[in-house]
């Protein structure tokens, strides 16, 4: 539900996700592929805000290739050919 107190309650734990991922970016010693730390951070976002999932880092990093996997397949042709989602698939 996206009322106003419900938002108020996500609010801190918004803040911790996003507080967490920006430590993470400036302690790497190379630059950050924005696309790449954005679409982590609302995938984390969902997870641990909306869904309110506690999961340890491997698992996170686990359930977003699956995500990233299937968004990329999801409009793919239901052709059996090399390079294709369906091949992916199997």
């Amino acid at each position: 539900m996206f009322s106003r107190g419900a938002l108020e309650t996500y609010l801190t734990r918004l803040q911790d996700v996003v507080k967490s991922e920006i430590a993470k970016w400036c302690a790497e010693a190379s630059s950050v592929d924005v696309y790449a730390a954005s679409k982590s951070l609302t995938f984390r976002i969902a997870v641990t805000v909306l869904l309110g999932l506690r999961l340890e880092e491997d698992h996170i990093t686990y359930l977003s290739k699956i995500f990233d996997q299937l968004m990329n397949n999801l409009f793919s042709l239901p052709i059996d050919a090399p390079l294709s989602g369906l091949r992916k698939v199997r």
